[in-house]
């Protein structure tokens, strides 16, 4: 290995056909153009070019009178490296030749060595610069390379060195891998996988992971978001800059790390939203540690905007001690320790955790374990939340027993799941029961129910059919959910004194029809009916508007009111007979699931005035399970955070192409349909549908996926025998 290692650096020498002599930047050069050597001088003046160096077994150097410099500047193409010194501290200079002048365009004191050891540099391929620093007993020289790739910047791509256990170790380098060849092993490579900054404004000779266990340590991947209402981008910020971190959007948050919070920007960095001039990031302290902070915004790339955040507070408490973290996917570091009692602001959630923020002894943001948060109860949410927009006389009335039982039942946080254990829920039976409650039948017997659907069932027993309900009854239930972790925010909110009344929505509502229409409804006149919900509109800003449900013998209306003006106004014509309405539409689009988001989602809507009008006339659809599956789906339009269904698409051929082992391609015959939907057990959901694909191994299916962060929900192939079908509710 020695032997070999000395015929690559003489090899080195001998390509070097320029005669060299020492030079400092105030001399002339052969090896250095005159022009480069006044740029040096001027921004360096007192440094000099200093000659190679080796460094001997008892630590003596010794010069080799070769001016630690080259250039090239052939086919229009100049370009040179130099290292520069002064008092024993070194730094490497890149120049450029542009536009007929030469220009540096980087420096650094970490890409060499400080004190006596100065490397030799050669160029044989233009953008290509080569370092060597080298023993005069040839033994573990380091050598690594620069190359100028087409974005303009210079990138450390290799790099490699002597062992005694592995003899000679080349390192290929990208900025998500390392990959590692040794003669050890034949040369085979070996891949550690992870961010490693590698632009030559972020390289650092110092720390080089020279072996895989080092580099194992070393790099790491941004971690992935789960699911909840904050999600994250990595985007790549000027490389070079570090930035203080606080505990929130603004100083006022103070910093984490006894003030001295700071994130460089030579790693990965991921972007969740932006508040108050500032933005939430996640980056990496260590292999074993991350941060949840924030900077200014300002640190963002020029022109790189992300999404303002808009979070619905909801105010809580600690039932009993708890620990405050800012790096809830890694190490779970305490920050803080919480104090029984603490009142906190639930933000949002990712995964297992709550984002909060609360004041105690400091204003501070972090993550607690959502079950470590109680919920206040509902008239303690308006006396709390300090929100002009609604009522605070508004309280839980006492008759409402069923919604008291609940409350008391689901403040325990081991029923923070999506399903009731049977105990748990034959537990709330009983009490209901013994509270002299009469349930239907249909609501004893019962398992595996999801605490969003039971809870509605339950309490439709008091305040009957959930599209009757008012609007604040409506809130009060989404209230319920959101303290039983089912849902991340409040869909039915309450207007506020700016927004229409509930009287003046209806009259614009009515107006519109009428105008649109030319049909008059008297909606005193039984059995008219109308629905009201003043419900979520963009789940990203929260605002809401009006959605109203008319109707009269003849048909079904639904308007919908955002900021006092109508902006839908449709008509869905009755039938005595829903079964005959529902086969005529899909006699003229198909069948459902190949309807559009549009369609699907109108009808849906359209669908709870329906079928509460066909079971109060007693008439009973044959197709009543799959209209009632319908109308209760969530079925909605994606918002901007969402993914778009170019995406979505993507995912699920890959997901169902790995899951059936699909040949490449299989895609291309497939009949493809889309659903996007909310529900509370499982947040918002593309849903994309292959439909005769032409393969007997995988002929129909779906795939179900956050469409939030793109993770894969389901993947479910129809088959051919009835065993194998999909529930048709299940494929919409």
């Amino acid at each position: 290995m020695i032997q070999h290692m000395r015929k690559i650096f003489v090899c080195f020498l001998c390509v070097c056909s320029v005669v060299i002599i020492a030079c400092t930047a105030q001399a002339a050069s052969s090896q250095l153009p005159e022009e480069v050597l006044d740029v040096l001088e001027t921004k360096w003046p007192d440094w000099q070019i200093p000659t190679v160096t080796y460094k001997s077994s008892d630590g003596k150097y010794t010069a080799d009178n070769t001016p630690a410099s080259y250039y090239y500047d052939e086919h229009g193409h100049a370009a040179a490296f130099a290292v520069l010194s002064k008092d024993g501290r070194n730094r490497l200079v890149i120049l450029e030749k542009k536009g007929g002048t030469w220009k540096v365009v980087g420096n650094s004191t970490s890409a060499v060595f400080q004190g006596k050891w100065i490397p030799f540099i050669s160029c044989e391929i233009y953008g290509q610069f080569d370092f060597y620093y080298s023993y005069r007993l040839y033994e573990e020289p380091i050598y690594y390379v620069f190359e100028r790739k087409n974005d303009g910047h210079w990138y450390l791509t290799q790099y490699d060195y002597s062992s005694d256990k592995d003899g000679r170790v080349r390192i290929s380098v990208a900025s998500d891998c390392l990959t590692y060849k040794t003669e050890s092993n034949g040369n085979k490579s070996t891949k550690v996988y992870g961010v490693f900054a590698n632009q030559f404004s972020q390289f650092s000779l110092s720390n080089l992971p020279l072996t895989i266990s080092e580099a194992r340590t070393a790099l790491t991947n941004p971690p992935k978001i789960p699911s909840g209402t904050l999600t994250a981008e990595r985007i790549k910020f000027s490389s070079g800059k570090k930035y203080p971190v606080y505990q929130g959007p603004g100083k006022e948050y103070g910093r984490a790390a006894n003030g001295k919070a700071s994130v460089s920007t030579n790693d990965w960095i991921q972007v969740f939203g932006e508040e108050n001039g500032y933005i939430m990031i996640q980056y990496d302290i260590s292999k074993n540690q991350y941060r949840i902070g924030w900077i200014e915004a300002k640190a963002l790339p020029s022109g790189k905007k992300v999404d303002e955040f808009a979070f619905q507070p909801v105010q809580g408490f600690l039932p009993q001690e708890t620990h405050l973290t800012d790096d809830p996917l890694n190490s779970g570091k305490v920050v803080l320790t919480l104090t029984e009692g603490t009142t906190v602001k639930w933000l949002a959630s990712m995964g297992d955790w709550a984002y909060v923020e609360t004041t105690s002894g400091t204003l501070i943001r972090g993550f607690v374990p959502k079950d470590s948060i109680a919920i206040h109860t509902f008239s303690e949410q308006y006396d709390a939340a300090d929100n002009d927009e609604v009522d605070p006389a508004q309280s839980i009335e006492s008759g409402d027993r069923i919604y008291v039982i609940l409350s008391s039942a689901l403040s325990d946080p081991s029923t923070h799941t999506e399903l009731f254990s049977d105990s748990k829920y034959q537990g709330i039976i009983a009490q209901m029961e013994s509270e002299g409650i009469t349930l239907p039948d249909e609501l004893h017997n019962q398992s595996d129910v999801y605490i969003y659907d039971a809870s509605m069932r339950l309490l439709e027993v008091e305040w009957g059919s959930y599209h009757s309900w008012t609007i604040e009854q409506k809130h009060q239930f989404d209230l319920l959910m959101v303290s039983a972790k089912q849902i991340p925010y409040c869909f039915n909110l309450l207007p506020g004194d700016t927004e229409l009344s509930q009287e003046a929505a209806l009259g614009k509502a009515l107006q519109a029809i009428s105008e649109r229409y030319g049909v008059t409804v008297d909606v005193t006149k039984t059995p008219n009916e109308v629905v009201f919900s003043y419900y979520l509109a963009d789940a990203k800003t929260h605002k809401a508007m009006w959605r109203i449900g008319v109707t009269d013998q003849d048909a079904a209306y639904t308007v919908h009111l955002l900021d006092g003006e109508v902006i839908l106004c449709k008509q869905e014509r009755m039938t005595s007979n829903l079964d005959l309405e529902y086969d005529t539409l899909c006699a003229e689009k198909g069948a459902f699931f190949t309807w559009n988001l549009e369609d699907k989602m109108h009808y849906a809507q359209s669908l709870p005035v329906k079928l509460a009008a066909a079971e109060k006339s007693g008439t009973h659809p044959m197709n009543e399970n799959d209209l009632v599956a319908i109308a209760n789906y969530g079925f909605c339009l994606p918002t901007a955070e969402c993914i778009s269904q170019d995406d979505a698409y993507q995912i699920a051929v890959a997901a169902t192409s790995q899951e059936y082992g699909l040949p490449e391609g299989w895609e291309a015959q497939s009949e493809v349909y889309y659903s996007f939907f909310f529900k509370p057990e499982t947040g918002y959901t593309w849903r994309v549908i292959f439909w005769k694909t032409g393969s007997a191994s995988y002929p129909s299916g779906v795939v179900d996926m956050d469409a939030l962060t793109g993770a894969v929900q389901r993947v479910a192939k129809n088959g051919t025998m009835p065993n194998e079908y999909i529930p048709y509710p299940d494929r919409f």
